[in-house]
């Protein structure tokens, strides 16, 4: 995948023709099973690798990560031919707009927003919820117990905003604006975006960014406002902590949802002063 992809991609010379709702859903389903259909061999070489070099763990996390990262790389181009005959290169530059740093700021604050929002008692109702899928938490436990903290970094706030906001807001959501009216567009792809995660808490969590992003794409049509979005969604739920005292804990509680609250619609509609980008 060339850069010069994403960004015509972005600018909209690069333009997607019409995607139904279970196209979008076939080509997340391709992309996610694709992925763990090769994640078999990454740990095999991994393996292997370790084995034969004595190598240690950060030199094994290293190679993961970079395999990783490779795998992912080939498995978008592999959406991009399947999907090539939904791309017509028209030369034009539809989004001509410059995206100012208060945008990106404002597209921060929304997810700021919705983190103080959910603070307390969605947070503990959503994950009180049945996960459906226990092996998937396993294996996410073994995985932040044995990783570095700067590869866990590098995959979950660089490489899943990087791929997946490509993927999910930039090709599918792109392609379903184009048939469905934006709330329609933006709940669809939220929906596969959430169904993505494979588990209930987390699907549900999912589902609700990605409203959120949607928005964010919609009215400033540009993947690079999603990807800081999502970077900040999954570098800041790191420092989400709850006080022990049970007053406190109520005080905040309430507090915090309510600036959130705030910060979360003047954040909006600060995306949303964006001119001429949503009747585009």
């Amino acid at each position: 995948m060339k850069l010069n992809y994403i960004k015509n991609l972005n600018e909209g010379s690069l333009e997607i023709k019409p995607i139904t709702f279970w196209k979008a859903i076939i080509l997340s389903f391709i992309f996610d099973i694709t992925y763990s259909f090769v994640y078999t061999p990454i740990s095999i070489f991994v393996e292997f690798y370790r084995d034969m070099f004595f190598m240690n763990s950060w030199s094994e996390n290293l190679l993961t990560t970079i395999t990783d990262f490779i795998y992912q790389y080939g498995i978008m181009l592999v959406i991009i031919v399947l999907i090539n005959r939904s791309f017509e290169t028209n030369g034009n530059v539809l989004y001509d707009e410059k995206i100012s740093k208060k945008k990106y700021l404002a597209g921060v604050g929304m997810i700021v927003g919705y983190i103080c929002i959910t603070y307390g008692v969605f947070d503990f109702l959503l994950y009180s919820l049945p996960t459906l899928n226990e092996g998937l938490y396993e294996y996410l436990e073994q995985y932040l117990l044995n990783t570095s903290y700067i590869f866990i970094f590098i995959s979950s706030c660089i490489m899943a905003p990087f791929f997946e906001e490509i993927l999910y807001r930039g090709i599918l959501l792109n392609g379903l604006l184009k048939k469905y009216s934006y709330k329609k567009a933006i709940i669809y792809s939220a929906l596969i975006f959430g169904i993505a995660h494979m588990n209930l808490p987390q699907g549900i969590n999912a589902f609700l960014l990605g409203v959120i992003i949607g928005l964010a794409y919609y009215y400033t049509r540009s993947i690079y406002v999603c990807m800081g979005m999502h970077f900040a969604n999954n570098f800041l739920v790191n420092f989400v902590v709850y006080p022990e005292s049970r007053l406190w804990t109520i005080i905040l509680f309430i507090v915090i949802p309510i600036i959130g609250l705030i910060i979360f619609i003047k954040s909006f509609r600060t995306i949303k002063n964006n001119k001429g980008i949503e009747n585009v």
